[in-house]
């Protein structure tokens, strides 16, 4: 029985704190910056306060060009989303939707963080090294 678990232990993937479904560092921050664009972009109050501040007009030109970083950045984050899951998690053996939405809600740079890490390595081949 206990050569059959440790058999059973030899496969599984080692743990790796990046496997975690945890949005931290640049990636938060990252997160927090598309989001403060998408509010400012596409806000109901966001025409009235500029406005009151002096910036805003009455024909809303400055809110329509606000709207093009703002999808741009929603772009890059449901794009980064699906090449993490689909393209370079699989091949790293690393966990699919977890990086998927790392990718959401980090966007370009958790696939940048996804492509600097190794190929997760089982725990049987971690202790033949």
């Amino acid at each position: 029985a206990q050569a059959w678990a440790r058999k059973a232990r030899m496969g599984e993937l080692k743990k790796d704190p990046f496997e975690a479904l945890a949005v931290e560092g640049e990636l938060r921050y990252y997160s927090i910056i598309v989001a403060i664009t998408v509010a400012v972009a596409y806000g109901n109050a966001t025409p009235r306060a500029l406005t009151m501040i002096g910036l805003g007009s009455a024909d809303g030109t400055l809110m329509e060009f606000a709207k093009i970083p703002a999808f741009a950045l929603l772009a890059a984050g449901l794009g980064s989303g699906l090449v993490n899951a689909i393209v370079f998690a699989p091949p790293k053996r690393r966990n699919s939707f977890v990086w998927g939405i790392k990718g959401l809600m980090g966007g370009p740079l958790a696939v940048r963080q996804l492509r600097e890490l190794k190929e997760l390595k089982t725990v049987g081949e971690s202790e033949a090294e």
